[in-house]
C-alpha cells in the first residue's frame, strides 16, 4: 500500500511539473507587443496629394452614409471588419470612414471611402495612406 501512495505522490509532482512548463509557454512572448490603435487614428495625414483631417464626432450626414452603404452593400452588416464606432476623417465634401484593429506589429484596418455618391473599400495594415483594393 505504501509503494502505491508513493508511485501516486510521483507521478501527480511529474504531471505538476509538466502543466507548469506548458503554462510558462502560453504568454505573449515580450517582443510581440499589441499596437497601441490610437496611435494610428492621427490628426490629420496626406494621401495621394489629398489632405484628410480627422473629425470629432459622426455627424448627421456621416451616419446618413454608412446607411447607405450597409443598405447597398449587405454583406458587409455582419462583418467583424466593420465593428464598432469608425474613426472619421474628410476632405472637401469626401469622407473616410476607418475601422482600426490591434495586431502584432502594426495596426490593421479596413475603410469606407465616400466620394461623388459612390463608396470604395480598402484595408490594409499601418499607416492610414497605405492602401490596398
Amino acid at each position: 500500500m505504501t509503494h502505491r501512495v508513493d508511485h501516486d505522490y510521483h507521478r501527480i509532482r511529474v504531471l505538476t511539473l509538466i502543466l507548469s512548463l506548458a503554462c510558462l509557454g502560453c504568454g505573449v512572448p515580450a517582443a510581440e507587443t499589441v499596437v497601441n490603435v490610437d496611435s494610428f487614428a492621427v490628426n490629420h495625414f496626406t494621401d495621394q496629394g489629398v489632405l484628410w483631417r480627422k473629425q470629432e464626432t459622426l455627424t448627421k450626414e456621416d451616419h446618413a452614409i454608412l446607411d447607405r452603404f450597409f443598405q447597398s452593400q449587405p454583406d458587409w452588416s455582419d462583418s467583424t471588419e466593420v465593428e464598432g464606432t469608425p474613426v472619421v476623417y474628410a476632405s472637401g465634401d469626401q469622407r473616410r470612414f476607418y475601422w482600426i484593429r490591434a495586431a502584432q506589429k502594426d495596426a490593421i484596418w479596413t475603410c469606407i471611402h465616400w466620394e461623388k455618391k459612390r463608396f470604395r473599400a480598402t484595408s490594409g495594415a499601418g499607416d492610414l495612406a497605405s492602401s490596398t483594393n
